[in-house]
Formats: structure tokens, sequence, C-alpha cells
């Protein structure tokens, strides 16, 4: 694959590029973001279609409303809420039709096992999985967006439109369960 040379630019800049029509800008932006998108997507639904259906709705829109955008800070955090909203509509209109997955199912086993082997030795994977398990599901995706999507609290307040101490409470109870269940460092 032919790699393209870009200077860097910050988030503002390329945003603006955007809302200015430059379809170079849109480009970028999804080269930057579409893995990211994909295994996030994969997080919220294990259906493939649907995800990949979304991410390209997402893309679609971006280019479509340009026009009508606000500026924004992240633009990770942007795409990330609009999947995730996408997702979620899509989900929610095939089970009220009755064909399809239920919504917001899916943050399970990939990233619990990547924080069971950067974080743990070996023999306490059983535990940490079990116990990730019992958490809530909105726990599990403030944990999945803080360490490895690595968004910071605003960032995640943004993508689940909840308010920045909603998001701080979720990840300290989520790690304070994790920690009293396992023995997990004290810099997570």
């Amino acid at each position: 694959m032919k790699r393209q040379n870009h200077i860097k630019i910050n988030d503002a800049q390329l945003w603006q590029k955007l809302l200015n029509g430059q379809a170079d800008a849109l480009e970028l932006i999804y080269q930057q973001h579409v893995d990211l998108l994909s295994t996030y997507g994969f997080k919220l639904t294990k259906n493939k279609e649907i995800v990949n259906d979304a991410i390209q709705d997402v893309f679609i829109n971006l280019w479509q409303k340009r026009s009508q955008l606000p500026m924004v800070i992240s633009i990770k955090a942007y795409l990330l809420k609009s999947l995730r909203n996408r997702i979620l509509r899509i989900l929610e209109s095939r089970t009220l039709s009755g064909h399809g997955d239920q919504p917001n199912e899916a943050i399970q086993d990939s990233f619990e096992q990547r924080l069971v082997l950067e974080e743990l030795a070996a023999e306490r994977l059983h535990q940490l999985h079990l116990t990730i398990q019992k958490l809530p599901s909105r726990q599990k995706e403030v944990i999945h967006l803080r360490y490895f999507q690595n968004l910071n609290t605003e960032e995640i307040a943004e993508v689940l439109d909840i308010n920045y101490q909603s998001v701080s409470n979720l990840i300290h109870k989520g790690i304070k369960t994790l920690r009293k269940h396992i023995h997990l460092p004290n810099k997570l």
C-alpha cells in the first residue's frame, strides 16, 4: 500500500479544512480513525455489516452536513460518539422490527484480555475476566474508552453524552471493583 506523506496538522486545523469543503481533509480523517472506529464498533456489536454501514454513514454524514457541523476539540471523540449513536440507532431499529442484536450488548473479551495481558501476571487472568464480566455495561465501556482508546475523561463524556463527573465516577467505581477482587496496581 502506498503511504502518503502528510504534514502533521492538529485536529482544529484538519476539522476547519473539512468545514471548508476540502475533500482531502475528509480522506485524512478517515485514514487516521477508521481502524479505531472499527475496533470500537465491534465492542458495541459483533455484527460486521452493522459496524461497516455505521462507519460509512458517519463519514457520509460528515461530508454532507459539513457546513452545519460544530467546531470540535477532538475529532476522535466526535467520531466515536457519532459511531456509537449510529450503531445504537441501527440496533434499536432492528430490535424494534424483530431482526437483530440487542443494543449495547458487547463490551467484552478483547479489551479485557488486553488489560489483563498488560497489567497483570498470567495467573490472575481468569480472576480478572470473571470480575470484569460482573461490571455494569457502562463501567465496562468507560474502562474500554479510557484504557484502550486512550480517551481522557472529557472525551469519554462527549462520546457517551454524559457529564464529566459521571465518567469519573464510573471509572473510579470500575477500577475500585477490579482492585477489590484482584490486586491491580494503583497506577491505573
